[in-house]
């Protein structure tokens, strides 16, 4: 089981609308997979109808608020409480530079071994990928399309064994 952050596509966040199509693509392969499906909001701002009509009625939905950039914390309270597993996450979602970013970046500390996908389609700023992302190696820019294929992440970070 994959889990699939879903980070800030709210309607507060106007980028929220470019990718929007994309991250309802990506929630419907999770679905369709079994996958832990976690929705991060700040505040109280309101996600995207579409994409909370898309899940809705999904068991392994979340959705929770956070009060500041990173929801790592909240993934990792839900993925306790749920006994979700933790070596592989999905995250998509605005504002890359910070929300996203900051996300990332502290899952990769809590969960130092897990593969953490960042869906090249599904976040607004494709400019941050060489920039401001930590380099490394669990920590992956990857299209949309690899995943659907069924590319195995983890799979491949452990030099083809399982």
């Amino acid at each position: 089981m994959t889990i699939h952050v879903v980070t800030d596509m709210c309607y507060a966040y106007p980028l929220a609308l470019h990718i929007k199509d994309a991250v309802k693509a990506h929630l419907r392969w999770a679905m369709q997979r079994g996958d832990g499906i976690i929705f991060l909001k700040h505040n109280d701002y309101a996600v995207l109808d579409e994409l909370l009509e898309l899940v809705s009625g999904y068991d392994h939905c979340v959705r929770i608020p956070k009060t500041k950039f990173s929801g790592a914390q909240q993934v990792k309270q839900v993925c306790s409480d749920k006994h979700w597993p933790t070596d592989e996450f999905d995250v998509t979602g605005v504002e890359t530079y910070c929300c996203v970013l900051e996300t990332v970046e502290e899952l990769h500390r809590l969960f130092p071994g897990a593969i953490i996908n960042v869906i090249i389609e599904g976040v607004n700023d494709k400019v941050c990928a060489g920039r401001l992302f930590p380099q490394h190696p669990n920590i992956r820019w990857v299209r949309q399309s690899e995943r659907f294929a069924g590319v195995d992440s983890i799979r491949q970070a452990k030099g083809g064994q399982s």
